[in-house]
């Protein structure tokens, strides 16, 4: 908790901020900013469009929320149609990844709204696999 401790402890490899309800705190924001220019990892839910104060941070890390969603295009008999009212289903996984290499080819995660990045100037510190 960011806010009873400014600093995230040390022997944390992965932070995971899991849908935000506020902005943080510009000393919360710096906390997280020293935690990633440590190499540390981030796992961020954003439950909205808003990034609750982190979009200059996840700038400065090579990334931009975008204001779409993504949603599963399905095959119908009028065509290709997609329903928004549907989960977004993933069904694809790294081989490489160490948190997604044990997935089979029979499991899937399901995402209710999810929105796309954007990978700014080819950014060397996101992982896009």
């Amino acid at each position: 908790n960011l806010a009873s401790s400014l600093s995230i402890p040390q022997d944390a490899t992965t932070l995971v901020i899991a849908g935000p309800t506020q902005q943080l705190q510009i000393s919360e924001i710096l906390s997280i900013e020293d935690y990633l220019n440590s190499g540390r990892s981030l796992l961020l839910f954003l439950d909205e469009k808003d990034t609750y104060g982190l979009g200059p941070l996840l700038k400065k890390m090579g990334v931009e929320l975008e204001t779409n969603y993504v949603y599963n295009v399905f095959d119908s008999p009028m065509g290709q149609v997609v329903n928004a009212q549907a989960a977004t289903v993933a069904v694809e996984y790294s081989p490489n990844d160490e948190i997604t290499k044990v997935f089979t080819q029979n499991q899937m995660s399901v995402f209710r709204n999810p929105h796309s990045l954007k990978i700014l100037n080819n950014s060397s510190r996101v992982a896009t696999e």
